[in-house]
């Protein structure tokens, strides 16, 4: 505008001829003039515009590792809290068998040391298994399998849980005989046994469902529906916004009732999207909750199962030779305890160097190698 307005100015000033003959170069001077002033003001505004993005992503960043790093300490602590109570189980149970004070109470004991450590067990694999997600290092196995036979064999685990909380277990939809489908019969029964096991944790009266129904799919694949309902105090809708939220829990009661580490739900939802399915919930707070899952699987083909596996073991004619090498002590004694009942003759080597060792001075028939070692790995 200003620059427009001394070319205005310039065009109607009085002159001399001479002055009338300089006046194209005056106005290119001030053309000039304008574009450099433009020029320099149009750096400034994009030197400006790029402080304040950088500025920006700095900020957005350091918040991502501000929630990182809360996240990352919220983990410590439920995980620390929820690994104490079996720790604690099986040092006492351990502090009394080895005191050896009442004998009666050592099958007790040992159900409760046993107890422990699948549940540790069940919550690493949850760790696991969501470190995995994350790190985009989860597989998925292809094979063929018979859902009926799976929700059979998940059913029937699931039976003894219902009885002794005095529920009602029903299982429908899989009366049609063998549907043999292609996937992951593994990971679809974790899937499984994290919504039950929700299931009977939250109810305490009433009736646990798995219902079951498939349907024809494009390309001869299968379209199937698991759905698990139970009878529980339902979800509240608050509850439900952070449900398959990593170690959330649907509030401070539950995590204090119930314990967890609040990734069953986590897990088990990225699962069935690494299977290209959907894992949903829907629930009416005080009226229980029902949670379906949707997979489209390939048919599969029939196989044989191998049966026999309860006929003698043959006779050996000299006691096996066993080489377990392992840099970690408490790894050796476990070891020497889980093969102490075969009777095998056992070597243990603490590394790579002294398994070789021992390699050759000796033949064994059987080596139990730790992969990560000092040295020489596994």
């Amino acid at each position: 505008g200003p620059y427009l307005a001394a070319l205005a100015a310039l065009t109607v000033l009085p002159a001399s001829q001479a002055a009338r003959d300089h006046l194209p170069l005056m106005i290119l001077a001030v053309l000039l003039f304008g574009l450099g002033v433009f020029s320099s003001w149009s750096r400034t505004h994009r030197a400006q515009k790029a402080e304040s993005a950088a500025l920006l992503q700095a900020q957005t960043r350091l918040e991502q590792a501000e929630a990182a790093m809360a996240d990352r300490a919220a983990m410590a602590a439920i995980v620390s809290h929820e690994l104490r109570t079996p720790v604690s189980a099986i040092l006492a149970g351990a502090h009394v068998i080895r005191h050896g004070d009442r004998p009666d109470q050592t099958p007790e004991t040992a159900d409760l040391i046993i107890d422990a450590g699948r549940l540790m067990t069940s919550m690493l694999n949850d760790l696991l298994d969501h470190s995995k997600i994350e790190a985009r290092g989860m597989s998925l196995e292809e094979r063929d399998f018979d859902l009926t036979a799976l929700v059979a064999d998940t059913a029937r685990f699931w039976r003894p849980q219902a009885e002794g909380k005095g529920l009602s277990f029903r299982v429908s939809g899989m009366d049609d005989g063998p549907l043999w489908l292609r996937g992951d019969p593994f990971r679809l029964r974790q899937i499984l046994n994290n919504l039950l096991s929700n299931a009977f944790k939250f109810t305490a009266q009433g009736v646990v469902a798995l219902e079951a129904a498939m349907e024809p799919a494009p390309g001869g694949r299968r379209r199937i529906r698991l759905v698990v309902r139970d009878q529980g105090a339902g979800i509240s809708a608050e509850a439900m916004e952070r449900l398959f939220t990593p170690f959330a829990q649907g509030s401070s009661e539950v995590a204090r009732t119930y314990g967890g580490t609040g990734l069953g739900l986590t897990v088990s939802r990225e699962l069935a999207r690494l299977m290209g399915g959907e894992l949903t919930a829907v629930s009416d707070h005080g009226a229980g909750a029902a949670f379906t899952l949707d997979l489209v699987l390939a048919s599969g083909e029939p196989v044989e199962t191998a049966e026999g596996y309860d006929a003698p073991a043959p006779a050996m004619a000299r006691r096996m030779r066993v080489l377990a090498v392992d840099d970690h002590e408490i790894n050796r004694r476990t070891l020497s305890l889980v093969l102490q009942p075969l009777d095998v003759d056992l070597a243990l080597a603490v590394d790579g160097h002294e398994a070789l060792k021992r390699l050759a001075d000796q033949a064994f028939d059987v080596v139990l190698m730790d992969v990560n070692m000092p040295g020489i790995d596994g």
